[in-house]
């Protein structure tokens, strides 16, 4: 570290003063060409724009006193400024609809921007017609008409929204907005817009949307097309890394481009000042009258690359490229992007919402991260850390540049600590990070690409973008159990759990087991830990007895709530579609309380015979009534997904996180269904028998005779040749092979098969019986055998048709099979409904709370 800090001050001296006068610099360049970039920010705005138009026309439609009252004080206004505006109006309209898109498109073809150009057209005529297929929306949907319609002024022609301003709208946003050519037409757009909202031809919530329309269509086509970038790039690039104070004669991009894009190399000739010193402002533009930059055909842009070692481990939060000055010198440089700056801005607020006490906010803007990275970098070489040494820190166009002092052979201590026996780099791991927490400093991203070896094996710590002063004990325990897992990963657990042991005391190695879970990890490290992290912590509880083995709740939600939320939501909103208010208060008044409450009763009977079922054929000891509220949990999950594949799901994930191997899950989780067809078939056989009701089947139709007789034919005749024999024995050999164990071992258990039988018999009577019961609540009846074949039918039905749990096609088929059985149809429709209602809708309160208490205990 002494012979690092020599090359920072040397590189640190203040220039000399540099005026118009300055000396040219010759610096090979060797980079990515710039292209077009497709900006994260603007998936951001569009996001913001599409709830922006939902925002208004939500406000239209639950709030139309206001939008009315706000259109009625406009149309007031009107009466009294028509007079004044309408002849401004008029000229600015012609100039919006002639001038400013001509203006617009010529200078990006001056520019020779044709592919912006291009887009600009197309952004345009897309938000045209997506404006006008909206607009032919309002006459149907009345908030769409009460936000896009005329606020009815008196004499105002042409009322309503315009498509064309959605078009303009596209077309300035895919032109961008940083130079005059581009300003002076948005204000020349929103004066116009304002104007004609006083004149009364469109209300106020219409040019919010239709602007917010055009806005977002723009932004869509911008993003998939591409934009030109504002990155510090070129000439731009080379008066950045001067006026951080080095002189440089050769620039090399040490990270490869997307798609395998090749480097160039280039000749830049830059009369720039050094350093901040001088008269010159600081640098935003792409080129200067100074500035010279020409192919270098001299070099070998992959030979320049491959000598300064292109690297595939250095953060993407950044470009990476070796600097050499005259004097021979190499350092590393790091540019910040503004356009990558959201990702980072909106990653960091995510992880504050999502888990609690981790990574504070460290500024919304370029500049302020930057300034923090950098403080952090110099607060932890106080603190006796290894960290390469901050040179230079200079602002170009719309980056930030970081010139470091370069620390020679640094790899990642992954690919170190796999090939090494040795333990003294591990050791060396937990000394830096305990360093710094001794100075209040934790480091927050304590992954492969932070954490590098040097030649002689020293430990550096990189990367201090999220690290934070005066660190609480939860972020430093965070910090520990970070690199806990990078070096189990890399390491293995025994290595990396006896460098932990010597590190920390005993009460440290205790307290850091709660934390060893993925919500702490960064994305690296998680994705390569998913099942490590149970083994690192049961080693734990080992080493420390008295170590808590259950993860602290870091994480104020995760993925599975999103999903319940969702699903919870989608539920709600299918609900209210399928029953609307007035049917279902005709159909819950009109039935009797008493056959409701045993239809209800009798449907939750089902679950428990599902249960039977699984609980018979598992090989596993699942728990009847933990088996059971699985089965509650999995009516949620059957709102959203086609009938009869959520609970299959759900019984998989149930039956693995019991620790029962995959083939074996899925083999009794298909036993199960199979055992439930069968006892179905067979309880209808039974029924029709028993009533005396076979007589009543009829002979299926010649077309259906056709059709199963030649399915048959056509598998016998692809079975009959062998390359098609051989390839189905391929694909069904595997399942067979997982099935047929479980098979002779339910030979040996006949009592199993037969509680699995019980457990198909309780579900398919339970459920026929539900459906008697609510069309008993109408005063109505039909023959067991009749009502079982009408609602194994619809069951069937809603298996066929792939809709969200069936809804539609159940009751339809419902009502169909009721109304052919002598059924009058309004009851045959009431009775459909409230079958649906007490054994599809009615359970789902009762399944979400079965969810979240599986999910809390880890079982689903």
């Amino acid at each position: 570290m002494p012979e690092q800090d020599a090359g920072a001050a040397d590189a640190l001296r203040a220039p000399p003063l540099a005026g118009s006068g300055s000396p040219t610099h010759d610096v090979v360049l060797v980079d990515l060409p710039d292209g077009l970039v497709r900006r994260p920010g603007d998936l951001v705005a569009l996001g913001s724009s599409l709830l922006g138009m939902v925002a208004v026309l939500v406000l239209t439609a639950y709030a139309p006193r206001t939008t009315e009252a706000v259109s009625g004080d406009v149309g007031s206004a009107a009466s009294v400024v028509r007079a004044v505006v309408q002849v401004p109006l008029t000229a600015l309209e012609g100039a919006l609809i002639l001038l400013v898109p001509t203006v617009v498109l010529v200078a990006a073809l001056i520019q020779r921007a044709v592919r912006t150009a291009a887009g600009m057209v197309l952004a345009a005529v897309v938000a045209v017609l997506v404006a006008g297929a909206l607009l032919r929306l309002a006459a149907p949907l009345a908030f769409v008409q009460g936000a896009l319609g005329t606020p009815a002024a008196p004499g105002a022609e042409d009322a309503g929204a315009s498509p064309y301003v959605a078009g303009l709208t596209a077309l300035l946003t895919v032109a961008g907005g940083g130079t005059r050519t581009r300003r002076v037409p948005w204000a020349m757009l929103w004066v116009a817009t304002g104007l004609s909202v006083i004149e009364g031809r469109q209300t106020p919530a219409g040019a919010v949307v239709i602007i917010l329309l055009g806005h977002a269509v723009g932004l869509l086509v911008r993003y998939l097309l591409g934009a030109r970038s504002d990155r510090a790039a070129g000439a731009a690039l080379v008066r950045g890394v001067m006026r951080a104070g080095l002189v440089p004669v050769r620039i090399v991009r040490l990270t490869t481009g997307p798609d395998q894009v090749r480097a160039v190399a280039w000749r830049v000739r830059t009369d720039a000042p050094v350093g901040y010193a001088g008269r010159s402002p600081p640098y935003a533009g792409p080129g200067r009258p100074g500035d010279v930059v020409v192919v270098d055909r001299g070099v070998d842009p992959v030979a320049a690359q491959a000598a300064a070692g292109v690297l595939s481990d250095l953060s993407d939060r950044a470009r990476h490229y070796a600097v050499w000055d005259g004097a021979g010198r190499r350092f590393d440089m790091a540019v910040l992007d503004g356009d990558r700056q959201v990702l980072d801005y909106l990653g960091g607020l995510w992880d504050v919402v999502r888990v609690r006490g981790l990574r504070q906010s460290h500024g919304a803007t370029l500049g302020e991260r930057a300034r923090h990275a950098g403080l952090m970098r110099l607060w932890a070489r106080v603190a006796g850390v290894r960290t390469p040494a901050l040179v230079g820190l200079s602002g170009a166009r719309d980056s930030v540049i970081m010139v470091s002092a370069h620390v020679p052979g640094l790899r990642p201590v992954s690919e170190v600590v796999a090939r090494q026996s040795d333990d003294a780099v591990l050791d060396d791991v937990w000394r830096q990070v305990l360093r710094a927490h001794g100075h209040g400093l934790s480091h927050g991203t304590l992954d492969r690409a932070s954490v590098q070896v040097d030649r002689d094996g020293q430990v550096w710590l990189l990367n201090w973008d999220d690290g934070e002063a005066l660190a609480s004990e939860l972020a430093r325990r965070v910090d520990l159990a970070q690199i806990l897992v990078l070096l189990a990963l890399h390491a293995g657990p025994d290595r990396a759990l006896r460098s932990a042991a010597r590190a920390l005391p005993r009460e440290a190695l205790a307290a850091l087991t709660p934390f060893v879970q993925p919500a702490v990890l960064p994305p690296t490290t998680r994705r390569g830990s998913r099942r490590l992290l149970d083994h690192l912590r049961r080693q734990l509880a080992d080493l420390v007895p008295a170590a808590p083995a259950v993860p602290a709740r870091l994480s104020r939600f995760s993925l599975r709530t999103i999903l319940l939320v969702v699903v919870g939501g989608v539920a709600v909103w299918l609900l209210m579609g399928s029953l609307g208010s007035d049917d279902l208060v005709a159909t819950v008044s009109g039935a009797r309380p008493g056959w409701m409450v045993v239809s209800f009763l009798l449907g939750i009977v089902t679950y428990l015979g599902s249960a039977l079922g699984l609980v018979a054929f598992s090989p596993e000891r699942l728990g009847f009534w933990r088996t059971t509220a699985v089965q509650l949990a999995a009516s949620v999950v059957a709102l959203v997904v086609p009938a009869g594949v959520g609970p299959a799901a759900l019984n998989l994930r149930f039956l693995q996180r019991r620790r029962v191997p995959l083939p074996v899950a899925v083999a009794t989780v298909g036993l199960t269904q199979l055992m439930q067809f069968l006892t179905t078939v067979v309880l209808l056989a039974t029924v029709a028998l028993g009533t005396g009701s076979i007589g009543t089947l009829r002979t299926p139709s010649p077309i259906f005779a056709v059709v199963a007789v030649g399915t048959v034919g056509a598998v016998a005749a692809a079975l009959a040749v062998p390359p098609v024999r051989r390839w189905v024995a391929r694909k069904v050999a595997p399942t067979l092979a997982q099935i047929r164990p479980r098979l002779l071992w339910l030979a040996g258990h006949p009592g199993r098969i037969g509680l699995g039988a019980l457990g198909g018999v309780v579900l398919s009577a339970g459920y026929i019986a539900a459906f008697g019961a609510a069309l008993a609540a109408f005063g109505h009846s039909l023959p067991p055998a009749t009502l079982a074949i009408t609602y194994l039918g619809a069951s069937a039905a809603g298996s066929l048709i792939p809709s969200p749990g069936g809804i539609g096609p159940v009751e339809l088929a419902l009502t169909g099979g009721l109304t052919l059985a002598g059924v009058p149809y309004g009851a045959a429709l009431s009775t459909a409904l409230l079958f649906r209602l007490l054994t599809f809708w009615a359970p789902v309160p009762l399944g979400w709370l079965a969810m979240r208490l599986l999910g809390r205990r880890g079982e689903i």
